[in-house]
C-alpha cells in the first residue's frame, strides 16, 4: 500500500427499522480480520458517492440512496496512513447477498454496534454521518 490509501466507507441504514448493517470480515483479510465494519472498499477514480454506492453493491447486492457525505478523516493502521470517506446510505432493511469478503451481517441499532469489535475508524464513519447517541 502507498503512503496514503483513499477507503470509501458505505454506511448502510434502513430508516425505516432504524437499524444500521454491519459485515463482518473474512478471517482470511490481512488488515482487521474478523471484525465487522460497513461494505467499504479501495476509491477508484470516481466521485466519493458513485463510490459508495458501487462498494454496498458489490459487497451486499443492495441498491442505496446517499443521504449525506460525511466529513473524512484518517486513521493509521499496521500498513500506513488510511482517509476514509464515510457516506450515509439509505437501503431497504433486506437480507444482504454476501460477498467473498465477508461472513455475516447483523442488522443493529446505534448503541448495539458498540459492542462488537470493529475496524478501526468505525465509529467516526458513524459520528461524521450525523449517526450519534443521544
Amino acid at each position: 500500500m502507498n503512503d496514503s490509501m483513499k477507503v470509501v466507507s458505505a454506511v448502510a441504514y434502513s430508516a425505516e427499522e432504524d437499524l444500521f448493517l454491519l459485515m463482518k470480515r473474512a478471517e482470511e483479510k490481512e488488515s482487521f480480520p474478523g471484525r465487522w465494519e460497513f461494505p467499504a472498499g479501495k476509491m477508484e477514480r470516481k466521485e466519493v458517492r458513485e463510490e459508495a454506492l458501487r462498494e454496498l453493491k458489490e459487497e451486499t447486492g443492495f441498491v442505496g440512496e446517499v443521504v449525506k457525505v460525511g466529513e473524512s478523516f484518517t486513521i493509521q493502521t499496521e500498513k500506513g496512513e488510511v482517509k476514509v470517506h464515510p457516506v450515509l446510505v439509505l437501503v431497504d432493511h433486506e437480507e444482504p447477498e454476501l460477498s467473498r469478503e465477508h461472513t455475516d451481517y447483523r442488522w443493529l441499532e446505534l448503541e448495539e454496534i458498540q459492542e462488537l469489535e470493529t475496524v478501526k475508524g468505525l465509529q467516526t464513519d458513524l459520528e461524521n454521518v450525523g449517526a450519534k447517541n443521544e
